[in-house]
């Protein structure tokens, strides 16, 4: 089993960041949009204050860099899907604001250079046990692992993130559906940012004001609010450590089986009961939702809202080894409306799209 690069060979992160970290303000001033699909794959948390959705971001995009960096194996079991994937809007320049806090950061850095991010220090391969938080909410890590088929080859030859743990006796394929296999991978620390001494944050602060002595207070106020934003996403990403990565391996990639969806978040609650999940295309123009659930939730049905061009939808899906798989027709709505979860014991729990709060009716007690 090999292990990937090291975050540091990655300098873009730090300019990525930057871009984050600005479009998260600059949305966050504009009339409310739809809500993105959620996922580990392509969207992060579902309902999580701003620093959280940048962390994930974050996260979710230097696995993907990083699985980007590793180099696929012989034989080809690392080739891309056969749907093409489309091309990605540019990213806006870094906003005046994250200049100042990038500035800020580099100088402290230079003064102190323990406040260098740092990337995970534990042991790639942890023989033990997820934590019993996790392994209570999931039956799937708890049973034995399924029959090997022929995606079993293919997930270990992707390779883990150096330094996250992962609880490799606890890997467990899900189940195989439309052509896909579904894997869950529990890791101890699923981000590959280790925390920094609480000092560097004060540094960066005295940093920044140094640097603006000499704006308006317009300015100054801006630019220390993202700093904080900054500091509160890098804090998430340091201190949001176990949780699960979601892998979907399709059988119909040819010439053999390869990765179609690939993301990590932390493990679902009853609390966040749909934390997280992955929409992947298929050929044809439709795609496929699924995601990972705690026990005791037998069915998810997701509704779809009609739009100019897509008729209103309701579809769903038993819930297999925790993990539930819904195929979406083409000309379907992106933007799921309401999410409802049959639970064991006869109550709904449903989750809305906006800002509501998960709720639970029916029977059951």
């Amino acid at each position: 089993m090999s292990e990937r690069e090291r975050f540091e060979d990655l300098p873009i992160l730090g300019d990525l960041r930057d871009v984050l970290s600005a479009r998260m303000r600059e949305a966050d001033a504009v009339a409310p949009r739809p809500q993105r699909r959620r996922g580990w794959a392509i969207a992060g948390l579902r309902r999580a204050p701003l620093a959280l959705a940048v962390a994930v971001a974050l996260a979710v995009v230097a696995v993907g860099l990083l699985a980007l960096h590793h180099r696929s194996p012989a034989g080809g079991h690392g080739s891309p899907p056969a749907t093409p994937a489309p091309t990605p809007t540019p990213a806006p320049p870094p906003s005046p604001m994250a200049g100042y806090v990038n500035r800020a950061e580099k100088e402290t850095i230079a003064r102190d250079h323990a406040c260098a991010s740092a990337t995970n220090r534990g042991q790639t391969i942890d023989h033990g046990a997820p934590p019993q938080a996790m392994l209570s909410e999931l039956g799937v890590l708890r049973r034995p692992p399924l029959a090997a088929d022929p995606t079993n080859k293919v997930l270990y030859s992707i390779g883990w993130d150096k330094g996250a743990g992962v609880y490799v006796n606890y890997i467990r394929r899900a189940r195989t559906i439309y052509g896909r296999s579904y894997w869950l991978v529990p890791e101890a620390r699923v981000t590959p940012f280790a925390p920094i001494p609480d000092r560097c944050y004060r540094e960066q602060r005295a940093a920044l004001a140094r640097d603006l002595r000499h704006v308006s207070p317009r300015v100054r106020r801006q630019a220390l609010q993202a700093l904080v934003d900054d500091q509160t996403a890098r804090r998430t990403q340091a201190g949001h450590r176990a949780g699960l990565c979601f892998i979907e391996i399709g059988l119909h990639v040819r010439p053999h089986p390869g990765a179609v969806g690939f993301g990590c978040a932390g493990a679902p609650t009853p609390a966040d009961p749909m934390q997280g999940g992955s929409l992947t295309a298929t050929p044809g123009g439709g795609a496929i939702s699924s995601g990972v659930v705690p026990d005791g939730v037998v069915r998810v049905t997701e509704r779809f809202a009609a739009s100019a061009d897509a008729p209103a939808r309701t579809l769903s899906s038993d819930v297999v080894n925790n993990v539930y798989v819904i195929r979406i027709p083409p000309h379907t709505s992106p933007f799921m409306a309401q999410a409802h979860l049959q639970m064991s014991d006869g109550r709904v729990v449903t989750i809305s799209s906006g800002p509501s709060q998960v709720k639970a009716v029916g029977g059951g007690g």
